[in-house]
């Protein structure tokens, strides 16, 4: 019998891809939203940038959803804590892009000598909203399964600290893809097989998010819990 301090069993990473769990909703929607970028490197011709930059945006739409689910948790200490987190959490993204800008941008900033001229030659294409939209529909189906819902029924009790436990979640979720997708992209410019590799990055990012989302949204027994992807 477990003692009263130990923690729950978090799902393994391996274990997380058991059949059981990928029945749910909002699991095979985050598939299928990922997806999105295979289809952009086979049939829309992104190159390793855009493919970055495609990604990047996800960011956002994950930090957008959790602003909205630590205001629900968090009450009125949200006045304090969602300002706080758009400003930390901004100045996250921005650096994180001049680091993908100055890693993977190549012949994208060849040519960019001032703000102005970035955001005239900044690829950010049509074919990279579409990713971007379903990436923020994904987000926000898992919010409204594993957030929202739990809260409108009364079944999550909400106080300031499970809304630091939210945006503290949200760094990790984060952390975890990048790291994923950097180690994807290092992949990529070492062996210069370019379509192949594409696809080994976007199936590693597949395998991470999805096991990061179930760890952190179901119980061992495939049972939701309540947080948000």
């Amino acid at each position: 019998m477990p003692e009263p301090n130990d923690k729950p069993r978090k799902i393994g990473w391996l274990e997380a891809w058991r059949s059981g769990y990928l029945r749910y909703p909002s699991v095979v929607i985050l598939i299928v939203a990922n997806l999105v970028p295979l289809y952009g490197v086979l049939f829309w011709g992104w190159d390793l940038f855009t493919l970055m930059m495609a990604y990047w945006t996800e960011t956002a739409a994950i930090g957008f959803w959790n602003i909205i689910h630590m205001a629900l948790l968090a009450r009125w200490a949200a006045l304090f804590m969602v300002p706080f987190f758009i400003v930390h959490f901004g100045g996250f993204m921005l650096g994180h892009f001049l680091f993908l800008w100055q890693m993977f941008g190549g012949g994208w900033n060849e040519d960019v000598e001032n703000f102005g001229e970035f955001l005239r030659q900044v690829p950010v294409g049509w074919t990279i909203w579409i990713a971007f939209a379903a990436l923020f529909v994904s987000h926000g189906l898992s919010f409204f399964f594993n957030a929202w819902r739990p809260w409108w029924r009364g079944e999550v009790h909400a106080d300031s600290k499970q809304g630091q436990n939210v945006m503290m979640g949200t760094y990790g979720r984060v952390m975890v893809m990048h790291v994923t997708l950097l180690i994807g992209a290092a992949l990529v410019a070492y062996f210069r097989t370019l379509t192949a590799a594409f696809v080994l990055l976007i199936v590693l990012k597949i395998f991470v998010d999805v096991a990061a989302h179930i760890r952190k949204n179901f119980k061992p027994a495939a049972q939701p819990v309540l947080t948000t992807a």
